[in-house]
């Protein structure tokens, strides 16, 4: 770009926001159908129950694959929008039980009320 001509950074709130409601709402939509079809699912579908076109799909998460990625971080964060591994509660469960091995699969099964302690 040509060094005389002045740009400016747009900024805005409110598309902001919009972009992450759009962004939600194709990863919401993308989850129903790989529930339903697995990875068969198409993309154009997708797109028809978000409201969006497919280039917005596209643009608000990626392709099939960052699709899928979007999916599974959101259901592994147990949320809508992504979740830092080291804020998931799986994960601070984990790490809470620290170095006792045998903490950890009553961490992530508490509701299972058996001596682990023979896997380590």
């Amino acid at each position: 770009m040509d060094p005389s001509v002045k740009t400016r950074r747009y900024d805005s709130p409110a598309r902001r926001e919009q972009a992450e409601r759009t962004r939600r709402a194709v990863v919401r939509a993308a989850r129903r159908h790989f529930t339903r079809h697995g990875y068969a699912a198409q993309v154009s579908a997708i797109a028809s129950s978000a409201k969006v076109s497919v280039d917005t799909v596209y643009t608000s998460v990626g392709r099939k694959p960052e699709l899928m990625l979007a999916v599974i971080d959101s259901v592994l964060g147990n949320a809508d929008d992504p979740v830092p591994a080291l804020q998931r509660d799986y994960v601070q469960a984990f790490r809470a039980a620290g170095g006792d091995h045998s903490a950890w699969p009553a961490a992530f099964f508490p509701e299972k009320a058996i001596d682990y302690e023979f896997f380590f």
